[in-house]
């Protein structure tokens, strides 16, 4: 079973407290680029992750059951393509690897947010705790 954009901006905000979605303290986009650049790590030290149901993937997201790139938009709505997405449509796209990654990505996107969150000492703590959390998931 496939994950969503969705999903795992979840799980990211639910762990790091950022849920008030009037105010959030890390905008979608930074949570998205995140997300891909996890993605992107996965594939390059774990190859078995491109397979999904047994088939190899080429691309890191489904769009309406086809593969497709991970683009970041700059803000929504938002043209890809030939096609206009909200922010929830795009919430919506499907990660293109199997669920047993997911934990993988959100501890890589958690990583890269407390990263982001620098002023605050015990940030960059957290951000080394997510980050061996995220190597010890995908060694394993």
């Amino acid at each position: 079973m496939n994950f969503t954009i969705k999903d795992v901006e979840n799980q990211v905000r639910l762990k790091i407290l950022d849920t008030y979605e009037d105010n959030y303290r890390f905008a979608p986009t930074e949570i998205f680029n995140a997300i891909r650049d996890g993605l992107r790590l996965i594939r390059s030290k774990r190859p078995e992750s491109r397979y999904v149901n047994c088939l190899l993937t080429d691309k890191m997201l489904l769009v309406n059951n086809e593969e497709a790139d991970f683009i970041i938009p700059e803000s929504f709505p938002a043209t890809i393509g030939e096609t206009t997405y909200t922010l929830e449509q795009y919430r919506g796209f499907t990660i293109n690897m199997e669920e047993r990654w997911m934990e993988a990505v959100v501890n890589y996107t958690i990583h890269q947010m407390y990263l982001k969150d620098d002023t605050d000492t015990a940030n960059a703590d957290l951000a080394k705790t997510y980050y061996a959390k995220f190597t010890e998931s995908i060694n394993s």
